[in-house]
């Protein structure tokens, strides 16, 4: 019995998950190639427009001049995947989809801005995994490295990030992360 369950999970799952599809971004490319190893794009948000759940996004080595807005939901079983293969800066995150996960990128910001590393809101599951965020702020205004909104984002991970020099009013190394209640 337990074999045809296992069997019967895989038939139901398999194909899904033989759908997605690895997509890849560097300096060198262009937003209207088709995103493969060979012909990748040019911009993050390019890749966030395009993929579906279980895609997975290789970023290559460079500093990227934007904030990637991520809306798509991911499913448990195939997460949307943001992966820095090299050294890979980026100024920020807005995700607002549900199972997205950002591994091993570098967020900052090039000039003072009042703006978060990363703003997670309304959305559950979302991994953070090996980031560097800092310098996220301006010292005039508050801003963190990582917000979360509503409060208490449910399933969220955090793991191996260094958060430092995220500036709120009168604090050049402020708090590192804010859950806002906005209810």
């Amino acid at each position: 019995m337990r074999n045809m369950l296992s069997a019967l999970f895989m038939v139901i799952l398999g194909p899904v998950s033989s759908l997605a599809v690895e997509y890849h971004v560097a300096k060198y490319g262009n937003d209207g190639a088709a995103g493969g190893a060979g012909t990748p794009w040019l911009t993050i948000q390019k890749a966030a427009n395009t993929v579906v759940a279980g895609d997975i996004v290789r970023v290559h080595a460079g500093t990227y001049e934007e904030r990637v807005a991520e809306s798509t939901d991911g499913s448990a079983v195939n997460p949307i995947t943001y992966v820095a293969d090299e050294a890979v800066v980026v100024r920020g995150f807005n995700i607002e989809g549900d199972y997205v996960r950002v591994i091993g990128f570098e967020i900052t910001h090039a000039v003072p801005t009042s703006s978060h590393g990363i703003v997670i809101s309304n959305a559950a599951h979302v991994q953070i995994l090996d980031c560097n965020i800092h310098n996220t702020g301006d010292g005039l205004v508050d801003s963190y490295g990582i917000s979360i909104s509503p409060a208490g984002a449910p399933y969220l991970i955090l793991r191996g990030n260094t958060l430092s020099y995220s500036g709120s009013p009168g604090n050049d190394n402020g708090p590192g992360m804010k859950s806002i209640n906005d209810s």
